[in-house]
């Protein structure tokens, strides 16, 4: 009754992906079905929160160590991407008085992407998949209150108008500093 994916993965990219998280390296590569880009911490969190069903060779067990815990380097550069929010915000302003609604939505996306992977990252949790993610960090305790809602809001009723445009960045111009102000407590 539960559903199952199989997964097949080359050992030698989820190692690598591994050895990158660990330094805190996780760029992100454009990939059809993956929105918010993929990264190496996605392999990364397959292994560690995976369960192998047959590792006669040992593989998985050695990766699944290597995976865990949840390295503070990435946190870190995790974090320290908060910058790509703020960035992506900007660049929506003066779009949004023209109501390019196409672009502010892309910019408006990025920077929710960007909140959603840093409250990842100050759980001390790897990011899977895009899919629901949203959904999960409203559960995190360490997350901007309503923070489901809001990016749900902000994304889900852009509306047209300059000014429905403009209120969508503002929300998420808070939940930015919100976020922000979270990481700086965890960091003490």
């Amino acid at each position: 009754g539960r559903r199952v994916d199989w997964l097949y993965r080359e050992i030698g990219a989820v190692a690598g992906a591994i050895d990158d998280v660990r330094r805190g390296a996780s760029p992100l590569h454009y990939q059809p079905g993956h929105p918010f880009g993929w990264q190496p911490q996605m392999y990364a969190g397959e292994m560690a929160y995976g369960i192998a069903l047959d590792d006669g060779a040992g593989h998985f067990a050695e990766l699944h160590a290597r995976a865990l815990p949840y390295p503070e380097a990435l946190r870190t550069a995790k974090l320290a991407e908060l910058w790509e929010a703020w960035f992506a915000l900007d660049v929506a302003a003066k779009p949004a008085t023209r109501g390019d609604v196409a672009y502010v939505a892309g910019c408006l996306w990025r920077a929710a992407s960007v909140i959603v992977q840093a409250l990842f990252a100050l759980d001390r949790r790897y990011l899977l998949n895009e899919k629901g993610a949203t959904r999960l960090v409203g559960g995190f305790a360490l997350a901007p209150s309503d923070v489901t809602g809001r990016i749900e809001a902000a994304l889900g009723a852009l509306g047209r108008s300059s000014e429905d445009l403009a209120a969508a960045i503002e929300e998420l111009r808070r939940l930015t500093a919100e976020t922000e102000g979270l990481a700086a407590v965890s960091a003490r």
